[in-house]
């Protein structure tokens, strides 16, 4: 990412944190980003993408921290506890971001949003399954679910305190006490309340949900785009024959990967068609 463009983000981050998403106008950032509307257009189509952009940025960042721990070889409960201390350090790092986040709960019903969430989700749900089988071994599985639901929540608690305290954070000791304790109480258990084949069932629906959705939004745009009316009904088609296959259980790739590859070149729209891959996956 360019200095200019991440610039113009840190800007907007701080904006949407004190003043709000929707009262913040566009030009309200570019005043404060010392630049233009015009120049605002040239990195970002609109305020949705921007805000989309900041989440992307913020996630990324994060991911590529805890890499270079994971990088490390270190015994599998230090890697853990560094990997958590520097998540909890990235989110004291980035406070206007989850001030934004926690101010702006309605942002989380943006469909787009809400897909890039789920996304971070799923690979958070991979990360526990892998430290936790290095950390318990074999017999914790079937309380996978269980457990990355607890540490979610034990997570988010230490974090609203850590921020409500406007604290620093040297380890993640207690955090981790916490999660041992957790992990004795399941294992005592007989069977899991919850499986991850529950899971797997909720996000294969959701993701079709946003698919919906960035198909109407797709279609939208279509319809005040100047395009030759043979291109239109070629993209309108496109979409219909997508939707046709969230009948089929699963649907189609194939079909589905075709008919993204007719939009990839249509100015204007790649940035739903970018979406729409990482939901269909494909």
């Amino acid at each position: 990412m360019n200095e200019k463009r991440e610039a113009i983000l840190k800007k907007a981050i701080h904006l949407f944190a004190t003043d709000g998403f929707h009262p913040t106008s566009i030009q309200d950032i570019c005043t404060i980003s010392g630049i233009s509307k015009g120049a605002f257009y040239l990195h970002f189509r609109s305020k949705d993408e921007l805000l989309f952009k900041i989440y992307e940025y913020y996630y990324e960042g994060l991911d590529h921290k805890i890499d270079e721990v994971r990088r490390q070889v270190l015994h599998p409960r230090e890697s853990f506890e560094q990997q958590m201390t520097v998540h909890f350090q990235e989110v004291l790092r980035h406070r206007d971001f989850i001030v934004m986040q926690l101010q702006e709960q309605e942002l989380s019903t943006n469909p787009t949003i809400a897909q890039f969430v789920r996304e971070m989700k799923e690979q958070r749900q991979k990360w526990y399954i892998e430290t936790f089988a290095a950390l318990y071994g074999e017999e914790f599985q079937p309380h996978i679910y269980d457990l990355s639901i607890m540490l979610d929540g034990i997570t988010k608690s230490y974090l609203q305190t850590l921020l409500d305290m406007d604290s620093n954070l040297d380890r993640a000791h207690s955090h981790n006490s916490s999660v041992d304790e957790s992990m004795i109480w399941l294992l005592g258990k007989k069977s899991p309340n919850l499986s991850l084949q529950m899971n797997d069932r909720m996000m294969g629906t959701s993701n079709r949900d946003s698919a919906v959705h960035l198909l109407e939004e797709i279609r939208q745009l279509l319809s005040h785009m100047t395009l030759t009316e043979q291109k239109r009904e070629q993209l309108l088609e496109a979409i219909s024959v997508i939707e046709a296959e969230f009948e089929h259980d699963p649907p189609r790739k194939i079909i589905i990967d075709g008919m993204l590859r007719t939009m990839d070149d249509v100015e204007g729209i790649e940035f739903y068609c970018k979406r729409l891959k990482k939901v269909m996956r494909v």
